[in-house]
């Protein structure tokens, strides 16, 4: 027989309350990963079914931790009463603080590419002037070789329709 106290149940309402704010963070972290990638339908298919597998995960381990995987009616309604209460309250803020965090993030990113595809692009712009170089004569033959056979085809063209 389990131990009954009013504060252990009030204990598990309120981590019951805190999995429901952590699914809805969750919940916001792919909304904004669905926001800045501008994925496609396939792909929001299958980020909303990693979703619901963490958000099960969560109240799972929770369940499972907190109150011996004993659920109660109270524990769904503290799990929706936390996201409801992070939803009004903090979802706003987290998530704009999440925008401007991954913002500052993607600049540093970018910044740290281009300082290390520098001296790439140099050598890519001295290697396709060389080549270009090289290959120039090659071009003209070629071209020369072309107009040459051109000519030769319509005049072996003529000469075939004249007999």
């Amino acid at each position: 027989m389990t131990d009954f106290s009013v504060s252990k149940e009030a204990f598990v309402f309120v981590c019951s309350a805190l999995s429901g704010a952590v699914i809805f963070f969750v919940y916001d972290l792919f909304r904004l990963l669905r926001k800045k990638s501008g994925a496609g339908l396939f792909f929001v298919h299958i980020q909303d079914g990693i979703f619901w597998l963490i958000a099960f995960a969560i109240m799972f381990f929770a369940l499972l931790f907190i109150n011996n995987g004993i659920l109660r009616m109270y524990e769904i309604f503290g799990a929706f009463l936390g996201a409801v209460l992070y939803g009004f309250a903090l979802s706003g803020w987290v998530r704009w603080l999440l925008e401007k965090t991954i913002d500052v993030f993607s600049e540093i990113f970018r910044i740290f590419l281009k300082i290390l595809l520098t001296p790439l692009y140099f050598a890519y712009n001295i290697l396709y002037r060389y080549i270009c170089l090289l290959l120039r004569p090659i071009m003209r033959f070629g071209r020369v070789a072309a107009i040459r056979l051109a000519e030769g085809l319509k005049r072996s063209g003529r000469m075939i329709k004249k007999k």
